[in-house]
């Protein structure tokens, strides 16, 4: 279960819009709700929010927050690299 400390740090590479990339990581690793649909944008905020558990919500979550992170690492290394 995501806590609040670590909504707090998550949300620094997640921002606001991260459903949909959250629902199109966890497509294509096939990863459905028990009905065999893809998880709703709610489901996921719910998850995000610890309302409810999902561990495979979770790391997808968790994913996008690595990709972000190391996408924001890549361009200050890049403005660095400019600027030196």
């Amino acid at each position: 279960m995501i806590s609040k400390n670590d909504q707090k740090r998550l949300k620094k590479w997640l921002g606001h819009h991260y459903t949909k990339e959250v629902s199109s990581i966890l497509r294509k690793k096939r990863i459905v709700n028990k009905f065999g649909k893809p998880h709703s944008q709610e489901y996921i905020r719910m998850v995000f929010q610890g309302y409810r558990k999902n561990t495979a919500i979770e790391q997808a979550i968790i994913e996008l927050a690595v990709q972000r992170k190391k996408a924001s690492e890549k361009i200050q290394q890049h403005k660095s690299n400019l600027f030196d």
